[in-house]
């Protein structure tokens, strides 16, 4: 049995519903990290962590965060490191140039 004629509406909601909030997080998160991935820009990443620090895209934007500030600090000491190597390989290349000129003023001189 049908009733018909039934018009009244359902009411609307503004808030989004769950799955699409979910949705909307994750394509937030994901674009976020290709933000971060092509123009190594976390600040996506920075603003989704801070939103709504409950939310799974907040932790996991944190947990992301974390890695990435542990990696650029990794990278700065490892490029200081590479300097100061390249600074000390030119030096010993300089002394071996130096060495190789006096060992060849002293064939000279030998008899």
């Amino acid at each position: 049995m049908f009733i018909t004629g039934c018009t009244s509406t359902f009411p609307t909601f503004s808030k989004v519903p769950a799955s699409q909030e979910s949705h909307s997080g994750a394509d937030q998160f994901n674009a976020a990290l290709k933000k971060l991935e092509k123009k190594d820009d976390p600040s996506n990443l920075k603003k989704i962590s801070e939103s709504d620090p409950q939310s799974i895209w907040s932790e996991r934007a944190h947990s992301i965060l974390k890695t990435y500030s542990a990696q650029q600090e990794k990278i700065s000491r490892l490029n200081n490191k590479n300097r100061e190597l390249i600074e000390e390989n030119t030096k010993l290349k300089d002394n071996i140039d130096k060495l190789n000129r006096i060992n060849l003023e002293m064939e000279k001189r030998s008899p």
